[in-house]
């Protein structure tokens, strides 16, 4: 599958977005002299966004390409995209950073708060690119809602594994939008023909089954091993998803 690497591009920096919200918010309510290891975890989440952010270059074919993209930057969705999550790696790495070391607290803060919106703003400019007329599955506000659901299913699922344990909360709010979600965004598909919904139910089957799953074991506080399992099941579920959202490309054309 061609769009392979945008799949984890998409799924993985959706995810860690959320989770580094999460992760922030759940460190500023912690006591003081727990600032380094909630600092390696938001390190650790920033890595994951920089490892998706490497396999969606390497759709490009050739990574360098996308200092060509730069050119758009303010008109073009996705040379918006480039540039937000260079920005969002930047400011949350070097803030975490220096919130590991202890140094600069002022701009240590500083950063690690310039991330948060554009953090969003990266998760918001993403759907943008695929609002396309000629690809008329992809074409409505349900691509957008799918795009953003990603950031509390994946988001939370990722920082209930790092210690956040309301963020089960987060994460299982998320999963019953998006599984509600899914009911309207294929109606929207059936109403242009049955061809492309027929070719996506078998994964979106296998997304729901996961998400399903994953709410399941969530509401379990036993074994200690389960938020990892949980987070597997997630994520596993949204690449499913995205995979039959690349798919209709393939079948709208």
């Amino acid at each position: 599958m061609h769009e392979l690497p945008l799949v984890f591009f998409t799924v993985l920096t959706q995810s860690a977005v959320g989770a580094y919200l999460l992760l922030l918010l759940w460190q500023s309510r912690q006591p003081v002299g727990t600032d380094r290891c909630a600092s390696i975890k938001l390190l650790g989440v920033v890595a994951l966004f920089a490892l998706g952010g490497v396999m969606g270059s390497v759709h490009l074919g050739q990574p360098l390409r996308a200092l060509n993209m730069l050119a758009g930057v303010g008109r073009s969705p996705m040379s918006n995209e480039i540039v937000l999550s260079g920005m969002f790696i930047a400011c949350a790495g070097l803030g975490a950073l220096l919130r590991w070391r202890q140094a600069a607290p002022g701009l240590s803060r500083g950063l690690l708060g310039v991330a948060v919106p554009v953090g969003l703003l990266f998760v918001w400019t993403v759907p943008q690119i695929y609002q396309l007329d000629t690809v008329p599955h992809w074409a409505s506000g349900h691509v957008t809602l799918m795009h953003l659901l990603t950031v509390f299913t994946g988001g939370g699922a990722l920082a209930s594994l790092l210690g956040v344990t309301w963020a089960r909360w987060v994460m299982g709010l998320g999963i019953v939008a998006a599984l509600t979600s899914k009911l309207g965004y294929a109606a929207f598909i059936a109403s242009s023909g049955g061809a492309a919904l027929a070719a996506v139910t078998g994964l979106w089957q296998l997304q729901t089954a996961l998400l399903a799953l994953a709410l399941l074991l969530a509401a379990r506080h036993e074994p200690k091993w389960l938020p990892a399992l949980v987070a597997v099941a997630v994520i596993a579920a949204e690449l499913l998803g995205r995979i039959a959202f690349y798919d209709l490309w393939q079948i709208g054309m």
